[in-house]
């Protein structure tokens, strides 16, 4: 699943976004931690991050989830916590999570990870990851 609204779009006039990247259509279930690190392999590219937005958008594809998603950095060699765990509850039939999540660190960050865990009986996501983010 595609995401149309890309973070970057939340700031039209304050220049582009050096790094704009996104992992799409990953798949959580129940009783698992699910981590998505962006980008999948490697750095980010064409150079590090330390602000801008982290897009998260979860999609209910069964049962009612109750999600936590905890947003982190590194730069290699420190992990920094780029937000408190986000929780949403009782994600039912009609409904999804969609959350924007900005950031600003002195580490000069070369990947971002978001674990989701996902509780509640046959719960399952999909998860999809998108950044913006200049040095």
């Amino acid at each position: 699943m595609a995401i149309l609204n890309l973070a970057a779009s939340i700031t039209p006039g304050f220049g582009a976004a050096t790094v704009n990247q996104q992992v799409l259509a990953t798949s959580a279930s129940a009783s698992a931690t699910t981590t998505i690190t962006v980008p999948a392999s490697g750095s980010l590219s064409p150079t590090y991050a330390s602000r801008g937005y982290v897009h998260v958008r979860l999609t209910r594809t069964a049962g009612a989830p109750v999600a936590v998603v905890d947003i982190t950095g590194t730069d290699g060699t420190t992990t920094e916590q780029l937000s408190p765990a986000l929780t949403f509850t009782a994600l039912g039939s009609a409904s999804n999570a969609n959350v924007v999540v900005p950031f600003i660190t002195d580490l000069n960050l070369t990947s971002i990870s978001v674990a989701v865990t996902l509780t509640g009986a046959a719960a399952t996501a999909n998860v999809d990851v998108d950044v913006a983010a200049n040095p």
